[in-house]
């Protein structure tokens, strides 16, 4: 992919994005806050998407930050045709219905089977 938009495809993997979040390092280091990523995803059809969703969670959870990718589930009317980001249909652009243990799902689930903490039903 064109990172970079020079004209030139670069390599988009795992080490790519762990450079690039050299910055979010930078910035917690400089400013010693916390950081969390919300709204990250990829469109489901997008070829290799399972595999750059685990590099990206893998880094995020390798900088213990925490995540919340963006899934669309979209009831409304004027949305609902769009499930581009709804995970849970798999990778086939032409499937509109739950595919269990799609390979989207399961690079997600891996990474939220790690949470040892869960909401509170504490009252």
């Amino acid at each position: 992919m064109d990172t970079d938009w020079d004209g030139t495809k670069e390599d988009f993997d795992r080490e790519w994005i762990d450079a690039f979040m050299g910055t979010v390092r930078r910035y917690r280091s400089d400013h010693g806050v916390e950081v969390a990523v919300n709204e990250f995803g990829v469109v489901r059809w997008v070829p290799g998407g399972a595999a750059f969703l685990t590099d990206q969670m893998d880094v995020f959870e390798s900088m213990g930050m925490n995540h919340a990718i963006w899934a669309w589930h979209a009831a409304w009317e004027p949305y609902a045709d769009n499930d581009d980001f709804n995970f849970l249909f798999g990778p086939d652009p032409s499937h509109h219905a739950e595919v269990p243990g799609n390979e989207l799902l399961r690079a997600i689930t891996s990474f939220w089977e790690k949470n040892d903490v869960r909401p509170s039903t504490f009252r």
